[in-house]
């Protein structure tokens, strides 16, 4: 398996590329934010990328009012997520993730969820002409269970479902690891690993919480996952990223 790390969109991107690759890391998750993509030269992130070696996984920002009840701000919401696909069609990114949304206060379940579809179907469409391939990442609720996944991705099996562990550990007392992988198998094609205390979305090391990561990783020899790690861990100190990578490395019987 491959280990990755997101940058911190705060920084310079091409200094995060270089540094996340300089730490050992197989690929970056490349992560957009609406108040700093536009400052970024996709010739340049190239060019970085191509010079340090490492592969890259395009992620998208989840706070886009992509289902917002009106249609204009649906409309320069898709728009602006659209920018975000080109960016990383330029890079030759084949793999790019999607939050389904639930921050819309004041619609109904109904309408959050068929808003979700249309948006979803929408990016997919333009993800394939340009030859990239759509991931739906599993989130908090309402859009965390293997049951309203394959609701939300009904009819549209080209798109392929990015597993959070971090959030399937949270406000749930079942196992949605084993559930997602049992449902969606193959289907899987990226994981996100954090740890948390089952409350909120912490991203801690690894270990730093109430997951037991021996069991998450023997889930995943089971399915027979092989693909991408991200550790999507946030903190002050980059030394717990460090760490979380040897955590998993030795999990993974790498060192």
């Amino acid at each position: 398996m491959k280990i990755g790390a997101v940058n911190d969109f705060r920084n310079d991107l091409c200094d995060e590329i270089k540094l996340i690759a300089s730490e050992g890391f197989d690929f970056v998750d490349l992560t957009l934010e609406p108040l700093f993509s536009r400052e970024v030269d996709p010739g340049n992130v190239k060019q970085a990328l191509e010079e340090s070696g490492i592969e890259v996984i395009g992620h998208t920002s989840p706070f886009l009012p992509v289902i917002f009840p009106l249609k204009k701000i649906r409309q320069a919401s898709f728009e602006e997520f659209s920018g975000y696909i080109d960016f990383f069609s330029r890079l030759g990114v084949s793999l790019m993730n999607l939050h389904p949304s639930d921050s819309i206060p004041l619609m109904d379940p109904e309408s959050v969820f068929r808003y979700n579809r249309e948006f979803i179907s929408k990016v997919n469409r333009i993800c394939r002409e340009k030859g990239i391939t759509l991931m739906v990442e599993t989130v908090l609720k309402p859009f965390n269970t293997p049951e309203i996944f394959e609701r939300l991705l009904d009819g549209m099996e080209d798109i392929m479902v990015h597993l959070d562990v971090g959030h399937c550990n949270i406000s749930t007392d079942r196992d949605l690891v084993d559930e997602f992988f049992r449902v969606f198998g193959k289907r899987i094609v990226h994981v996100h690993l954090s740890d948390n205390h089952g409350d909120l979305d912490r991203h801690l090391p690894l270990g730093c919480g109430n997951i037991d990561w021996a069991r998450i990783i023997s889930i995943l020899r089971r399915y027979g996952y092989d693909s991408t790690l991200t550790l999507e861990v946030f903190t002050g100190e980059r030394e717990y990223l460090l760490y979380s990578k040897k955590f998993l490395e030795r999990l993974l019987g790498e060192k």
